[in-house]
């Protein structure tokens, strides 16, 4: 993703010690770390403490290099995004500053970013899919709910009812049942617009092989109302209709044995030979539908090295499947 492309984002430079998003404040925008090294700090009660370095080159997701993105997540549409830790330049570093309403209009209309997203959270926090497949919690008493008050999960995938689905643990529901377009100045309430429905999930059960499998679903977009005009939650619908089909057709299949020669690779004064057979180390599965013929599937072997120090072949290279 091109981060210079959304309305309002423009470079931003940091020095060594100077700080991106401050703990207790409202954020405005977010920072998509281009090179250097950013340190999240949370004061506590024991003082101050590093949780989380970021470094431009170590990212095992590219939503990684976008501080605060969590933050931005973390109240409602309209409310103020207050960041819960601080992020401070570890050296100098380079970023693109991206205000945090054009952020989401893009994490929001992307499912690609709305995966990393979830992806990044699942890694990075222990606790968020714990509190993301909660079905029900009990808020604490106060002055407008003494007795307190329970909140319960709006994702039917996990509560029983018509829509209940075996292992689904989290994520995120969205919905807007309509909307107005902004024309001439003004909004034309005059004509609302129909809405529409978005889904995260994950699930978590064994496939028609007996195997565990666990898959992530991003749906946008799904139809708020049925052809009748009555509400129907079509994001549920899909997402059982995507995981019958997945935990149904498609298991871990083995494409390559142990020691299986997978290429060749020239030899240098070799005796009598020109070239010498390469043989994967152990066997290899990948995931394919249950109706594919594995002789079909293509393989691209790449090598990580043609030669070694000690002249064994088995040490200096190493076989990828695609």
């Amino acid at each position: 993703m091109d981060y210079m492309t959304l309305p309002g984002a423009s470079v931003k430079m940091f020095k060594k010690g100077e700080t991106l998003i401050n703990q207790g404040e409202a954020i405005r925008y977010v920072y998509y770390l281009i090179d250097g090294i950013v340190h999240r700090n949370v004061l506590t009660e024991r003082g101050l403490e590093t949780t989380l370095t970021i470094k431009s080159d170590h990212m095992k997701h590219e939503i990684e290099a976008v501080i605060g993105v969590l933050i931005i997540y973390s109240a409602e549409v309209d409310q103020p995004k207050v960041a819960q830790s601080s992020f401070i330049a570890k050296t100098d570093c380079k970023c693109i500053q991206i205000p945090v309403q054009s952020f989401l209009k893009y994490a929001y209309q992307d499912r690609d970013a709305l995966e990393s997203i979830v992806r990044y959270a699942m890694d990075n926090y222990p606790g968020f899919m714990t509190i993301c497949s909660t079905t029900d919690y009990k808020m604490p008493a106060n002055s407008a709910n003494p007795d307190g008050y329970t909140i319960h999960t709006t994702n039917h995938l996990m509560v029983d009812g018509s829509y209940y689905y075996e292992g689904v643990e989290g994520v995120k529901t969205g919905s807007i049942n309509e909307y107005y377009e902004y024309k001439d100045g003004a909004w034309d309430t005059a004509n609302p617009k129909k809405g529409s429905m978005a889904l995260v999930t994950t699930c978590k059960k064994k496939g028609s092989d007996g195997r565990g499998y666990r898959y992530m679903v991003v749906t946008l977009g799904a139809p708020y109302y049925d052809e009748n005009g009555d509400k129907s939650n079509y994001s549920f619908k899909d997402h059982i209709a995507l995981y019958d089909w997945a935990f149904s057709e498609f298991v871990y299949t083995n494409i390559v044995k142990m020691n299986e020669q997978v290429t060749q690779v020239d030899v240098k004064h070799g005796k009598d030979v020109d070239k010498v057979g390469i043989c994967a180390s152990e066997d290899y599965y990948t995931l394919l539908e249950k109706s594919l013929n594995k002789t079909t599937v293509s393989q691209n072997v790449k090598l990580y090295s043609e030669r070694t120090d000690t002249g064994s072949a088995e040490q200096g290279i190493r076989g990828r499947r695609a």
